[in-house]
Formats: structure tokens, sequence, C-alpha cells
């Protein structure tokens, strides 16, 4: 159940198109301003340390989001079936 499971995942993250607010634009323009503060003050092997680091991140990140749906949504399907089948 659990490769359907990142299937519907990944086709999700194919098909569908994220909305962000005002928040959420001033949130990644603060992280992405920090981010080139740092990289000015970064020599050439800090910056290659630096991008490594960052994707990195970005795969934990990933990885994260891709469990926390599938635990989401096995729990949403326990939920309905205690439901459905409520004595």
């Amino acid at each position: 159940m659990a490769r359907e499971l990142e299937k519907l995942w990944y086709s999700y993250l194919i098909e569908t198109t994220v909305e962000r607010t005002d928040k959420d634009e001033d949130i990644i323009k603060n992280v992405s301003e920090k981010y080139n503060i740092l990289q000015d003050m970064l020599n050439k092997e800090q910056l290659i340390a630096l991008q490594e680091y960052d994707d990195a991140l970005l795969k934990v990140s990933s990885l994260s989001e891709k469990n926390s749906f599938i635990i989401g949504f096995k729990f949403a399907a326990k939920i309905l079936l205690e439901t459905l089948y409520e004595k």
C-alpha cells in the first residue's frame, strides 16, 4: 500500500500548483535574502559546502513531506473505516 501512496504523492506533486499567500511570499523572500547574504560572505570551498548542505536539506524536507502525506492518508483511512464500521 505504501508504494501506491507514494505514486499518489508524486502524481499529486506533478498535478498540483502551489498557491502562496502574501505571508508565504514574504517568508520565502526573507529566506532568499538571508541565503544571498550568506553566500556573499563565503569563499569558494564554503559555497560548495553550503550548496551540498542545501541539497541534502531539500532531500530531507521532500522525504518528510512524502512521509507526512502517507501517514495522514493512512490515518484518514483508519478514521473512515472506524466510522463506517462503528457499532
